[in-house]
């Protein structure tokens, strides 16, 4: 369930321009987000992680110079 957000997610950042994207989820959140609603199982739907995607940017000046960061 888990992999597939991850999956929709990259694929969202991607159609939106977004290049060299790193979702990690963090494991070690588990048990806060399992605390949240004992007995829900809400830990299998719901976890922390660190995304960091980059844009690529075009940058223009009036002498037509064009360069991607």
């Amino acid at each position: 369930m888990i992999r597939l957000a991850i999956i929709d997610l990259t694929g969202w950042l991607k159609a939106a321009g977004f290049t060299g994207i790193d979702i990690a989820v963090k494991p070690e959140n588990r048990d806060p987000i399992r605390e949240w609603a004992p007995g829900l199982g809400i830990e299998s739907y719901s976890v922390s992680s660190r995304s960091v995607p980059r844009q690529a940017v075009t940058i223009s000046s009036r002498d037509g110079f064009r360069s991607g960061c």
